[in-house]
C-alpha cells in the first residue's frame, strides 16, 4: 500500500498557482523523469514556475495556439516565451488543443457532439485543469517534449492560474486509452 496526500482547494483559480506549484514540484522530484507540465496562458504560471524550478526539474509549457484568441498573435508575453527558450531545462510549445482541433469546426457548422467533446466535458467534471492535463499531455507527447509511457507531473488550471496537478502516465494521442492517473496531488473542490 501506498499513501499519498491530495490538497484540496476550497476555490478553483489562480490564487493556488504557487501552492500548485510547490506540490507539482515536490511530486516530480519523486519519479524518474522530473518532468513538470504545466499549461500557461499568459506566461504567468510559466514566470512563476521558472522562478520556483532548479536544474533537476525539466519544465514543459503549453500555451494556446497562435490564433487562439486573435488572429497571428500569440496570448504569452514574449519576453516569457524567450525566457522559456533560453532556459537549458524548459521549453515552450503552442498548438491547436488536442481536444477541440478541427472537430470543432464540424460542430460549430453542423452541431453535435463528437468523441473528442465527450472526452472533454467527461474529464471536465474532475475539474477543469483534469481536462487539460490531459490534453497537454498528449499534446506535449506527440511534439516529443516530454517521455512516453513513464510518469510525470502535469499541472494545469480553472481559467488563470494552476489549481490541479496530476501524476499521470504519459502518451501519445493515439493511446489516450493507455494512459493512467497514477496521483491526484492537488484539485480544486468546485
Amino acid at each position: 500500500m501506498i499513501e499519498a496526500k491530495t490538497v484540496y482547494f476550497e476555490t478553483p483559480g489562480k490564487e493556488n498557482t504557487k501552492e500548485t506549484l510547490e506540490l507539482s514540484i515536490q511530486a516530480a522530484k519523486k519519479i524518474e523523469s522530473k518532468t513538470l507540465l504545466i499549461s500557461s496562458t499568459t506566461g504567468y504560471s510559466a514566470e512563476m514556475a521558472l522562478d520556483m524550478i532548479d536544474d533537476e526539474i525539466n519544465l514543459v509549457v503549453i500555451g494556446h495556439s497562435y490564433g487562439f484568441k486573435e488572429p497571428g498573435k500569440n496570448e504569452m508575453d514574449t519576453k516569457t516565451i524567450k525566457r522559456l527558450q533560453e532556459t537549458k531545462n524548459a521549453s515552450v510549445f503552442f498548438a491547436t488543443h488536442a481536444f477541440t482541433g478541427i472537430e470543432k469546426s464540424f460542430s460549430a457548422k453542423y452541431g453535435g457532439m463528437y468523441p473528442h467533446r465527450m472526452i472533454a466535458d467527461t474529464l471536465r467534471i474532475f475539474s477543469q485543469g483534469t481536462k487539460v492535463i490531459f490534453e497537454d499531455m498528449i499534446m506535449a507527447a506527440d511534439a516529443g517534449l516530454i517521455p512516453i509511457y513513464e510518469d510525470i507531473v502535469s499541472a494545469a488550471g480553472t481559467g488563470r492560474g494552476l489549481d490541479t496537478a496530476i501524476v499521470i502516465k504519459s502518451v501519445h494521442a493515439g493511446e489516450l486509452f493507455h494512459s493512467a492517473v497514477k496521483q491526484i496531488v492537488c484539485l480544486p473542490l468546485k
